[in-house]
């Protein structure tokens, strides 16, 4: 299932991750026959143009229904069609970009004019293209890598959420949350502190490195045209869940969920989920996103308890990648050695480039 809004469109996350990282960002606005019909932003990362680091979404937003007002002939049913566009947009761009010099050390906000001729038979980017690396729910590369997904709920078309609407088992998990003394908190950059203690500290129990905290202080600050929120969850005060909730047009997604592991017994996940889905219906989103996650895996499983939809999700690129699944496993166990303060002193230098 194909959703067409997801909170990588918001065109506030290249300022967010350019403030942050001191990327520099590009941004090319396309028009046809004198109409927007889509936009695309990338980060300049270390010689490599990507779509979006640190996001689950590329940035690629295309009007679909502007571009069907262009006559072109489209494949059957809506997917297939949202496909086939974004496909083919994606081409234009990488040949827009093949022969346009770019400088490297400064923004570019460029503009690109296509005709619907040129749309309809964008060809395959050439070896040697300009390198640009994006995600995307569509394969649209021979180098793209895949293996992950993305889990998506609807909700109710009313503001207020309650336990009764998910699964009977989902159900009586989020009661017993609630029974075992742990209650939520919603707000903004007040409760970054104790998101980020819960963050920080469920990465290291993974086995990862995390985001540096003052990337968290940019998109609390900086996120326009939607919502950030932080969410918590307590236990007798003491902070043991947080999320992240942002939301764009009628999307919602927990971009950064954790909870203590210490505390799973609670259940204080379940209740987490179910707050950040409350604000989201509250806020008259229709969906939320509970993130991506490696096909098949734990975790996956976990969001499929809940009734989600899945939607692939590749890395494509116009080079041929190296795929990094393998050496996850490898070092996870090593970095769970290594003491918090010290691991929190590489996070910065490591989301420079890793992503």
């Amino acid at each position: 299932m194909f959703h067409k809004e997801t909170i990588g469109s918001n065109p506030c996350l290249a300022n967010i991750l350019k403030k942050t990282f001191a990327w520099n960002f590009l941004l090319i606005e396309v028009t046809a026959e004198g109409q927007h019909i889509a936009r695309f932003p990338a980060m300049y990362v270390h010689g490599t143009w990507v779509s979006l680091p640190h996001f689950d979404h590329g940035g690629l937003w295309v009007d679909e229904e502007a571009i069907r007002l262009l006559d072109i002939p489209l494949p059957g049913n809506d997917e297939e069609a949202a496909a086939f566009l974004h496909r083919q947009m994606m081409r234009c761009i990488v040949a827009f970009l093949n022969r346009t010099p770019l400088p490297q050390g400064q923004d570019h906000q460029l503009k690109l004019e296509l005709s619907p001729t040129e749309i309809q038979q964008a060809a395959p980017w050439p070896k040697g293209s300009v390198r640009l690396q994006y995600r995307s729910p569509f394969r649209e590369s021979e180098t793209a890598i895949g293996g992950k997904v993305m889990s998506f709920l609807p909700l109710p078309r009313k503001e207020t959420l309650n336990p009764a609407y998910f699964r009977q088992e989902i159900a009586r998990k989020i009661r017993r949350a609630m029974r075992h003394g742990l209650k939520t908190e919603t707000g903004g950059v007040e409760l970054l502190d104790d998101f980020y203690r819960v963050y920080r500290q469920n990465i290291k129990e993974l086995g990862s490195f995390g985001l540096p905290k003052k990337f968290f202080n940019n998109l609390v600050n900086g996120y326009t045209e939607g919502d950030c929120l932080l969410v918590l969850v307590r236990h007798e005060g003491k902070p043991v869940g947080a999320g992240v909730l942002l939301t764009w047009g009628g999307a919602a997604e927990n971009a950064w969920f954790a909870t203590l592991g210490r505390y799973n017994h609670m259940y204080a996940s379940y209740l987490l989920h179910y707050a950040l889905m409350r604000e989201a219906a509250r806020r008259g989103c229709h969906t939320y996103s509970m993130g991506r996650s490696t096909t098949g895996s734990g975790v996956h499983r976990y969001k499929q308890q809940w009734g989600t939809t899945d939607q692939p999700l590749f890395m494509n690129a116009t080079y041929r990648q190296k795929n990094p699944a393998g050496l996850y496993p490898k070092l996870k166990g090593l970095v769970k050695l290594i003491p918090l303060p010290l691991a929190r002193m590489a996070d910065e230098w490591l989301a420079e480039r890793v992503y």
